[in-house]
């Protein structure tokens, strides 16, 4: 059997109001730029799924998980079929989900997208919600996990121990380079938001699986919209993952 390819997508986009429908409109542009199968997207917010980008989407076949959306949470869209989809209310004090996605194709892949609590002093929280997040997937086999994790990417962080079983993607082929997805030297827009610099990798893509691997892994976002210097896509840098499996 042939090898099988797919091409993964995640970026939080970013609820705030600024530019938004400019934001939103390059958003799709980029998205459909890099043709991927499936995007986890995480601070979507209703008027996301309201443009005519979803509906011709949908018109070409692809899956949205399309559920009520009432103040921000996280999506997927996929035009590989979706067997199941699974929302699992994670303890927070943001609304914070678990959105996992059962794909059809051989070998089998499970995508699951998460934001997990904001903030340096959340780390309590981080831990309980991935100790929950790892109970409910602890029995798949082929699974990616991807979004905003919300904790750099340090050996030494609590998270990161909790996250002890699983591939981080970026490392494993990107060895050293940083990997920053918060880059406020590249992303003037985060920078006149919150009027410090930071430089951080919180936006991952974990694999656990004998059968898929990421081949190939980049930062996506990281030029200003048209004409406008100081507005990106989003705060974050996304990322663009290819995975491979050999039948």
């Amino acid at each position: 059997m042939p090898e099988r390819r797919l091409r993964l997508v995640t970026w939080n986009v970013w609820f705030g109001q600024w530019r938004r429908e400019e934001r939103q409109a390059a958003l799709w542009a980029e998205i459909e730029r890099l043709e991927p199968d499936v995007v986890c997207l995480q601070e979507v917010v209703p008027e996301h799924l309201a443009g005519p980008e979803i509906e011709r989407l949908r018109a070409r076949g692809w899956w949205v998980s399309d559920e009520a959306l009432y103040d921000y949470d996280v999506v997927v869209l996929s035009r590989v079929p979706v067997r199941s989809s699974e929302r699992m209310p994670l303890p927070s004090m943001m609304g914070r989900e678990l959105l996992t996605s059962w794909l059809a194709g051989e070998p089998p892949l499970i995508v699951a997208t998460v934001h997990l609590e904001s903030t340096a002093e959340m780390t309590e929280f981080r831990l309980v919600q991935l100790e929950q997040i790892s109970s409910r997937l602890e029995s798949e086999r082929d699974i990616v996990l991807v979004g905003d994790m919300n904790f750099p990417a340090e050996p030494d962080r609590p998270e990161s121990a909790a996250l002890a079983d699983w591939t981080d993607a970026w490392a494993q082929v990107r060895g050293d380079e940083p990997g920053y997805t918060i880059d406020t030297t590249v992303n003037r827009m985060r920078w006149l938001a919150k009027r410090k610099h930071d430089h951080r990798r919180i936006d991952r893509v974990f694999v656990r699986s004998d059968r898929w691997r990421v081949e190939a892994i980049e930062i996506v976002g990281t030029t200003p919209l048209p004409g406008d210097p100081l507005t990106f896509v989003s705060d974050h840098l996304g990322l663009c993952a290819d995975l491979v499996a050999d039948g």
